[in-house]
């Protein structure tokens, strides 16, 4: 017997999976490349921290948050060779893991190929978080989203100490990977706070220690002066990170000065119509996952609070909220129409991958939801009919 034929159900799912987003990787780097032919690319930009830091021992690049996330970084260092080819890798990991793992948790709870297959399109589909990290495959985002994601299907499936083990590596590459922990509660059928504060204290003290063993040197000028302006500027052309100067500055201006674009930068163009449609769905037809479900919300609206960026910060949670809406699909209202969902999911997905912008454009938002709105008409009509014939 062959090693795929001795290989179980579940097992086949995560090699489908893994497999179609690593030709999904090949396939966009094919058609788009990356951002080292862009203008962009002299930027100071996120990149060239990490690339820093991937040619530095852990601890020597000193210019917060950067400094803190030695995860990724740290592996292209031991690693050697091009860093940015290195990261590549990372990247491309990372989209196989989030993929694998939304496939898996979807199967688990449904054991539907097509609930896999729109759950699979729709996660990919996050141009700002997938497409664009292999654009700019020098970030952290996409590996740190994989790892978290793994670590939430291996606890939902009853291994604390790997699953634990798993979280203290995604937090090692982005701190915000500790949005595991309402998706875990969400997940979890006994709802134990308890059992949640064991499986993520390790993770949470790692956090700790990190930011205590590296000094942040964004206020120390001797430090600064060695640096060039890519390395050394964070936001708004200043070395300044604090969390003062973030809810002065950036909350600040979301709060006081809000732009009509960035409504839609948080919905529409980072989750897509299909997500949106399938989170408050479940949000309103089981009242068991309301709360945690409104916490992960919560803390992913809380993010842009505290960073320029829209898009990239609040799909950390992005491909945590399509499993839950593809995993209780089936429960709600919108189960009649979970084919064409599929359907409009691989759409999305042909549309990310090939269009110009990193995400599906707002005509073709607005397509997926007319066609649902008039698939729901037909349906409606064909309901009425049934019943007056019964």
């Amino acid at each position: 017997m062959s090693i795929i034929g001795r290989v179980g159900i579940r097992g086949k799912i995560a090699l489908c999976a893994a497999l179609f987003s690593i030709v999904w990787v090949v396939v966009v780097l094919l058609l788009h490349g990356d951002m080292r032919s862009d203008p962009q690319y002299a930027l100071p930009m996120d990149h060239h921290k990490y690339l820093a830091m991937a040619q530095q021992d852990v601890g020597t690049f000193r210019i917060a948050p950067f400094c803190w996330r030695i995860g990724a970084p740290a592996i292209a260092h031991a690693i050697g060779g091009d860093p940015w080819m290195v990261m590549m890798l990372l990247t491309a990991l990372g989209v196989l893991l989030t993929t694998s793992a939304v496939a898996l948790l979807v199967w688990d709870a449904t054991t539907s190929i097509p609930h896999v297959i729109g759950a699979c399109a729709t996660v990919l589909a996050m141009g700002w978080l997938t497409r664009a990290s292999v654009w700019t495959p020098a970030t952290v985002d996409m590996l740190a989203c994989g790892l978290m994601m793994t670590a939430v299907a291996i606890r939902h499936r009853g291994s604390w100490v790997v699953s634990a083990c798993a979280l203290c590596c995604a937090v090692l590459v982005k701190e915000s990977a500790l949005l595991a922990l309402p998706v875990v509660y969400a997940l979890d059928e006994q709802r134990s706070w308890k059992q949640l504060v064991v499986w993520s204290l390790p993770a949470v003290l790692l956090v700790g220690i990190v930011r205590f063993a590296i000094p942040a040197g964004n206020a120390d000028p001797s430090y600064l002066a060695t640096l060039p302006d890519t390395l050394r500027l964070v936001q708004y052309g200043t070395s300044t990170y604090s969390l003062s100067y973030l809810l002065s500055t950036v909350a600040y201006d979301r709060v006081m000065h809000p732009a009509p674009t960035d409504l839609w930068a948080l919905t529409g163009d980072s989750f897509g119509v299909i997500v949106l449609l399938l989170v408050v769905a479940a949000f309103r037809n089981l009242p068991s996952i309301r709360v945690p479900l409104l916490v992960v919300c919560m803390l992913t609206v809380a993010q842009v609070f505290l960073a320029v960026n829209i898009q990239r910060v609040v799909l950390m949670s992005g491909p945590a909220l399509a499993a839950i809406g593809w995993m209780h699909l089936c429960k709600t209202q919108l189960r009649w129409a979970t084919n064409i969902i599929v359907y409009l999911a691989c759409g999305s997905l042909i549309v990310t991958t090939v269009g110009s912008r990193v995400s599906a454009p707002v005509i073709a938002q607005l397509a997926v939801l007319a066609t649902l709105v008039i698939a729901y008409v037909f349906h409606r009509r064909r309901v009425s009919e049934e019943l007056d014939h019964a």
